[in-house]
C-alpha cells in the first residue's frame, strides 16, 4: 500500500513532539467531572468563537475584521477562510516553515516560487487557471 499522508516534521519540530510526549506521559488524570469554567464559554460551557476573537484582536491589537457587517451570506467557513487569509494565516508553507513543520518554502504544485498566501491562492499557475 502507497503511502500518500507522510509526515513533515523537521528534526526540530520531531525533537519537540518527543519531549511533548514524555510530558504527558507524566500526566495523570484524576477521576470526576472537570470543574474549570472559562470566560469565553456560554453558560452551558460550551467554548464560543466570539469571545475568544475579540480577546485574540484585543491581546494582539490587530485590526479587527468587518466581513461580519457587510451583510455577508457565505457559510460560517469561508467566512473565517476568508479571515485566515486576510490575516496571512492560511497554512502555506511559508507559515509552516515559521513553525519548524516543514523545511523548504517551494510550492510543491509549481515548483517555481514561494508558496506563501498570495502565491497559493492567486499567483501559482494552478490557481491561476483555477481562476481562469
Amino acid at each position: 500500500m502507497k503511502r500518500y499522508l507522510i509526515p513533515r516534521l523537521t528534526a526540530e519540530a520531531a525533537a519537540e513532539l518527543e519531549l511533548l510526549h514524555q510530558l504527558l506521559a507524566r500526566v495523570r488524570l484524576l477521576p470526576g467531572e472537570d470543574g474549570r469554567s472559562s470566560s469565553l464559554c456560554d453558560a452551558k460551557g460550551v467554548l464560543r468563537a466570539g469571545p475568544a476573537y475579540k480577546l485574540t484582536m484585543a491581546v494582539t491589537g490587530a485590526l479587527p475584521c468587518d466581513f461580519h457587517a457587510s451583510g455577508a451570506t457565505e457559510p460560517p467557513q469561508v467566512q473565517f477562510f476568508v479571515w485566515l487569509l486576510v490575516q496571512e494565516r492560511i497554512q502555506c508553507r511559508a507559515n509552516l516553515l515559521k513553525k519548524n513543520v516543514v523545511q523548504d518554502v517551494t510550492c510543491e504544485v509549481c515548483r517555481g516560487d514561494v508558496e506563501d498566501c498570495d502565491h497559493l491562492i492567486f499567483k501559482c499557475p494552478f490557481a491561476s487557471s483555477v481562476w481562469a
